[in-house]
């Protein structure tokens, strides 16, 4: 007999706490882009799953000490990503100017092409000190973190998984509303950047939790606790949430480079670097608004979540 929804829901829970374990051995051996952006994932994916569990759970040394290590451990590679987002945005500002190809001076140019090579070499030499000063912390950090005991449900039985069904349905419904509030309030507002970045986590956040239930084997003997029909639509719900942070998180790289260049004015480019990537965040928050506008079936699909 295969196994019922509980199962598989604690099956899946589990999963998430072991990836974040199986990418960091990837990452301690080669700390690159892409592993840098897998723990990063799976940490957020072992976060929802912690929410899922019932409190004698998260009350539990090894369950808090592994997320807690963890938290800390993704935040330091999410400056590290910052700041290879920075380095990036400076090689195509190299290449453009303002949009337009950069070629022979011009009588307008205040900066010659000599000195623009210069004067980008010394930022971004400031950055990359930044980002491996950052990076020795992450493989330090990340050596403590395999040192733990990833946490596994271990003890499955039919009161743990209505504890689980029920705490599941809790969170989503908190994070459904969360998004509800925020949503017409940074649609109203550009310049809401901690509504925008809040939003962004929670969208995060929901979507990795209905992943959690998402394809389970509908009600049946095995399961009699489990109703699919709370959770209509599904995947529809969830392809709208990762539509939604795709953009945000666009938006939010534009908060934080903004945010990053305004503190190093003794580079004369970055005014310039500053002013292209305003226009860049104002469209893509256009582009976000009128996405919005265009989804329109949002509210019911969030209702399936909250009634």
């Amino acid at each position: 007999m295969g196994k019922n929804f509980s199962d598989q829901m604690i099956d899946r829970i589990n999963k998430n706490f072991f990836k974040v374990n199986n990418i960091l051995n990837l990452y301690i051996k080669n700390p690159d882009e892409k592993n840098i952006h897998d723990i990063r994932k799976s940490i957020r994916r072992a976060e929802s799953a912690y929410v899922t569990l019932p409190e004698e759970y998260r009350s539990k040394k090894n369950f808090k000490e592994f997320i807690h290590q963890s938290k800390a451990f993704f935040k330091i590679n999410s400056q590290i990503r910052d700041y290879d987002i920075y380095l990036q945005k400076i090689e195509s500002f190299k290449k453009t100017d303002n949009g337009n190809k950069k070629s022979k001076n011009t009588p307008n140019s205040h900066i010659s092409n000599s000195e623009y090579k210069s004067k980008n070499n010394d930022i971004v030499s400031e950055i990359q000190n930044l980002r491996k000063s950052k990076l020795l912390y992450a493989t330090m950090v990340a050596e403590q973190l395999k040192n733990l005991e990833y946490p596994q449900i271990k003890d499955n039985n039919k009161k743990n998984s209505t504890k689980i069904n029920s705490r599941f349905k809790k969170v989503t419904k908190k994070f459904t509303r969360k998004i509800q509030k925020n949503l017409p309030i940074v649609i109203n507002d550009n310049s809401k950047v901690e509504e925008l970045h809040t939003l962004r986590k929670d969208c995060k956040k929901l979507r990795y939790l209905l992943e959690l239930k998402l394809e389970l084997p509908d009600k049946n003997e095995d399961n009699p606790n489990n109703n699919d029909n709370d959770y209509k639509d599904l995947d529809k719900i969830i392809i709208k949430l990762e539509d939604i942070q795709d953009l945000l998180g666009q938006i939010h790289d534009c908060d934080a480079l903004l945010s990053f260049f305004e503190k190093l004015e003794k580079f004369p480019e970055t005014k310039s670097i500053i002013k292209t990537e305003s226009e860049n965040r104002k469209d893509l928050y256009q582009k976000f608004v009128n996405k919005f506008h265009q989804n329109t079936n949002l509210d019911i699909l969030f209702s399936n979540i909250i009634k």
